[in-house]
């Protein structure tokens, strides 16, 4: 199998996933998109929809991410999920127009910890397993501004987003320090980052900054395509579409609130006819994501044990990756 034009996308989330999925990889013409395309975002997403998307209409493809991201070990057959990798190249790789194109498999539950299997590290070995010579790429961000943008998607909890209880920004920092939880540690990027570099060397792995897109467009851009030899010009284009997924409003998260407190709305909502219920939680959910974006922060004390927690670590990443320009 000729993987030289494998590109894997491996996240993080929480910074730009879901707009390099839809603006670059799905529109750049030079690309086989065979990434997510998410549609059920919790922030304030644009509902772009592509009928012609892939992973939208293939459940074997949406399988092997599940596979990948999600089944433990004892679930997990390196042999069949080979089956299905090969079963996806045959489909869609081996034409003369898919081996043209720099084909790109992304998904940001390779990397996130909250809603898919712990170990990014065994995730990483089924990559390498599976795309042997694979080129990695990897979008950064500074770990206080990427907890801020969790938390303003989950404010409950982190010990069980799904049904946890609100809590306030610093105290959601405070129990996930208390707990050792895998969120904090994941950010660790240093430990990632060298993992992948052993896996696949360092000149086969990219890692971005989540801030040259905000402040920098043209260098995020310029860094991307030369490293997937990909035309510039249209992926400056591409990123400058409008941004997909612009985190949830202060209306949303007031309306999660009182769902989570009232639990007697789930209980009446179950002897709705769902053909009734979804149309009506679809226009209220829509209806919540308009106004302003949810504002949040942490006190002075959180963000200094925030920025000790991770010091060793970036002092290292920026021994492997030069972070002068970036206040990590």
């Amino acid at each position: 199998m000729n993987m030289n034009k494998i590109f894997v996308h491996i996240g993080y989330p929480k910074s730009a996933s879901t707009t390099l999925q839809k603006n670059v990889f799905e529109v750049h013409s030079e690309i086989l998109n065979l990434g997510l395309f998410g549609t059920e975002n919790i922030g304030k997403d644009t509902y772009n929809i592509s009928n012609s998307n892939i992973y939208l209409n293939d459940s074997s493809l949406r399988n092997f991410y599940d596979t990948i991201t999600s089944s433990h070990s004892i679930e997990y057959s390196k042999s069949n999920v080979l089956e299905q990798m090969q079963g996806i190249f045959k489909k869609y790789i081996m034409d003369c127009e898919g081996k043209k194109k720099a084909t790109v498999f992304s998904h940001e539950l390779l990397t996130s910890v909250n809603f898919s299997h712990p170990d990014i590290g065994l995730k990483a070995t089924r990559i390498k397993e599976v795309f042997p010579n694979a080129k990695i790429i990897i979008v950064i961000r500074n770990q206080i501004d990427f907890l801020l943008s969790q938390y303003r998607d989950q404010p409950f909890d982190p010990r069980n987003f799904s049904c946890g209880r609100h809590v306030k920004p610093d105290k959601w920092i405070e129990i996930a320090l208390k707990n050792d939880l895998p969120l904090l540690k994941s950010l660790k990027y240093n430990e990632v980052v060298k993992l992948y570099f052993e896996l696949f060397s360092k000149d086969n792995v990219k890692v971005l900054h989540f801030e040259d897109l905000i402040l920098d467009k043209h260098r995020f851009a310029t860094d991307l395509s030369s490293f997937m030899n990909i035309s510039l010009e249209e992926t400056i284009d591409s990123l400058n579409k409008e941004k997909q997924n612009d985190g949830t409003t202060h209306y949303h998260n007031v309306f999660r609130r009182i769902l989570r407190k009232y639990p007697i709305v789930f209980n009446i909502s179950k002897n709705i006819p769902k053909n009734f219920l979804i149309p009506i939680k679809n226009t209220i959910e829509r209806k919540m994501q308009r106004g302003r974006k949810a504002r949040y922060s942490f006190n002075e004390f959180t963000i200094q044990t925030l920025k000790e927690y991770y010091k060793s670590s970036n002092v290292e990443l920026n021994d492997l990756l030069d972070l002068k320009d970036y206040e990590y």
